[in-house]
């Protein structure tokens, strides 16, 4: 990963994995599996999705497609269709 660090807040491990295109260590990349697992199919229903998923989105601005980075493109005036998106 090209001596990329972790990018979930306060983690100082190098990043070894990636979550929707995000360096991550190992050890987040299992917990964010784990979380997206209870969300999508686990029981979930409790709270907002923020508050299930709280590892998540510590990083949703970090990911193109993400609801937060839409918004910031559409305020910027830049395409925000989802084929665009996933070119870059």
């Amino acid at each position: 990963m090209n001596d990329e660090q972790c990018k979930i807040p306060e983690c100082t491990v190098l990043a070894s994995e990636t979550w929707a295109r995000v360096p991550v260590c190992m050890t987040h990349r299992d917990a964010l599996r784990k979380e997206a697992l209870r969300y999508y199919v686990g029981s979930g229903g409790q709270g907002t999705e923020a508050e299930q998923r709280p590892l998540y989105f510590k990083i949703t601005h970090r990911i193109p497609w993400s609801k937060s980075m839409m918004a910031v493109r559409r305020s910027e005036g830049q395409c925000v269709s989802s084929e665009s998106t996933l070119l870059q």
